[in-house]
């Protein structure tokens, strides 16, 4: 098996439809599973899988697990050599998850997680991958000095000027494509973060062990939430010790 593909889903039934129904609709030539981890949904989500996703691979809870520990629930169980952390508001089109797979095949084993450029449903950026909270990369960004310096001077992860496939901090956790041997091997992501943050932690913590992240722009999925937000990560409280 080559990709896992873990969704987790919390009173999610019609976009969780939609999401499904885009991966199955998508260009993927390599073998493949889909695990959904209901957080004990009340929306008759759970139905809605049985009876029209038969093939899918449901995981439920009698609690809310909340995302951290729903997402390793799934990888625990995961057949395949790459996981991929889909959130359950995206929409997947054309080969593009098979073009990340195809990425990740061509990277060093210390890059534990890749991300795609991910769009807005009117096809806007929302993310295009995030920089570690270090020192240079806070007043990289807080002066907007990626819009002047040349990207040979810019810290790693902050913004570059043309679309290229680069090392960053940390990507969006709507869509993060991880190895899974290490990512077991470093715990997943950490289930002490209820309410965000979860991929900026695990993108730090598995740096200072000497993996790297990528972004790679190359290829899109659509993420319907976070419009709002506009590209604005959320706040970073762990130190840079």
């Amino acid at each position: 098996m080559k990709l896992s593909i873990i969704i987790v889903s919390y009173n999610t039934k019609n976009i969780l439809d939609e999401c499904l129904s885009s991966i199955y609709n998508s260009k993927i030539r390599d073998s493949f599973e889909i695990i959904v981890v209901d957080n004990c949904s009340k929306d008759r989500s759970v139905e809605m899988l049985e009876s029209k996703y038969p093939d899918v691979i449901l995981v439920k809870n009698d609690v809310n697990n909340l995302f951290a520990k729903a997402n390793n629930q799934g990888a625990k169980i995961a057949k395949g050599e790459y996981l991929l952390l889909l959130n359950s508001d995206t929409i997947v089109y054309d080969d593009n998850l098979q073009k990340m797979v195809d990425y990740f095949d061509t990277l060093d084993s210390n890059v534990i997680c890749i991300g795609p450029k991910i769009l807005n449903r009117d096809k806007s950026v929302q993310s295009k991958g995030f920089a570690n909270p270090g020192i240079m990369e806070r007043l990289t960004m807080c002066f907007k000095l990626y819009k002047f310096l040349p990207s040979c001077l810019l810290p790693m992860g902050t913004p570059v000027k043309k679309d290229i496939p680069r090392k960053v901090g940390w990507v969006s956790g709507s869509c993060m494509m991880m190895r899974k041997e290490e990512y077991l091997r470093v715990g997943g992501l950490n289930e002490n973060l209820e309410f965000y943050g979860e991929e900026p932690e695990f993108g730090y913590r598995t740096y200072k062990r000497g993996y790297l992240t990528c972004y790679y722009p190359f290829a899109e999925i659509i993420h319907l939430g976070g419009e709002s937000s506009k590209n604005t990560p959320p706040p970073i409280f762990f130190s840079n010790n």
